[in-house]
């Protein structure tokens, strides 16, 4: 992926031209920031198109080197639906690397509302209980896991990558 001195700067046009992803020298006008405790963080996203839903991810390292991603449709025509299933997805994911329990993760979503949703299981929605159930299940798996707000998603690889799987028909996981 990235030598020592590139950073993952942007991740629009990543799979037309990858090269063009990454700036010369890490610096502050780096659009990819690491967390301040070197943490993974796996940016999320969930979109509805059409009356399909479907929902990706990216897993980066604290260095900015992507470790995994997923892509694939959902079941439903709810966005927010589709924000949350990308959360169950990232963490599952993540639960079954080695990473898990000793590395925090971080993960960036676009939504205020199921931020404060997955902050505050008071305000959970009913209707989506059960996905709620298996989330939080996940992150005891996990360990250490916090949420945190981005508006750089749009646009962004996760954002293709659930646009992309709006139109597939099988789930696509993988990390390395």
């Amino acid at each position: 992926m990235a030598s020592r001195e590139e950073v993952l700067e942007n991740t629009d046009g990543w799979w037309d031209r990858p090269r063009s992803c990454f700036a010369k020298k890490v610096g502050d006008d780096s659009v990819w920031k690491s967390t301040e405790d070197g943490s993974f963080k796996f940016n999320v996203v969930g979109v509805a198109k059409e009356g399909r839903v479907g929902c990706g991810g990216v897993l980066y390292s604290a260095s900015g080197t992507i470790r995994g991603l997923f892509s694939g449709s959902i079941i439903g025509t709810d966005a927010t639906l589709a924000v949350i299933l990308a959360i169950k997805n990232a963490l599952e994911l993540f639960a079954t690397t080695s990473w898990a329990g000793i590395e925090t993760l971080v993960v960036e979503i676009d939504s205020l509302v199921v931020l404060n949703w997955m902050g505050n299981s008071l305000y959970r929605p009913w209707s989506y209980w059960y996905v709620f159930m298996e989330t939080d299940s996940l992150i005891k798996q996990i360990g250490k896991v916090n949420f945190v707000h981005s508006e750089k998603l749009c646009g962004g690889m996760a954002t293709w990558l659930a646009k992309d799987g709006v139109s597939k028909s099988e789930f696509f996981k993988a990390w390395w």
